[in-house]
């Protein structure tokens, strides 16, 4: 694969999330809980999202946990996925569906947290 502009295959993604208002965290479990500490002080973090309905109408560590049926899709509303990668298949899938385009409505977790903070570093670190 030959890419067009080298070094900047990121661009896109970081730009799209940079234009969320909002996000909500699909997957209450470990991952969503440890993602939630991560980001709570640099996103404003609506709610978990999780199909389990076990989890469902709960509070997990401050947030809400509702089914994903209740989210509207919005520009300024993002997902980011955290669910382990056996998992993952059946939620794209489910949002896909759902018209949620992956990387600029719905994120995966390592996939945001890599290009967020390396983007956030190099503009906030600029060389020479």
């Amino acid at each position: 694969m030959k890419w067009k502009h080298p070094g900047h295959e990121y661009d896109h993604v970081y730009e799209n999330i940079c234009r969320k208002k909002r996000y909500y965290i699909f997957g209450a479990g470990d991952y969503g809980r440890h993602l939630r500490t991560i980001l709570e002080k640099e996103f404003d973090l609506i709610a978990f999202i999780d199909n389990s309905e076990k989890k469902q109408g709960t509070v997990i560590d401050g947030l809400s946990c509702i089914p994903f049926s209740q989210v509207k899709k919005n520009e300024e509303i993002g997902i980011i996925m955290s669910v382990s990668q056996m998992q993952r298949g059946d939620i794209i899938v489910q949002l896909e569906q759902a018209g949620w385009k992956r990387n600029v409505d719905f994120f995966i977790i390592e996939e945001f947290l890599s290009v967020y903070y390396v983007y956030k570093w190099l503009f906030t670190h600029k060389c020479g």
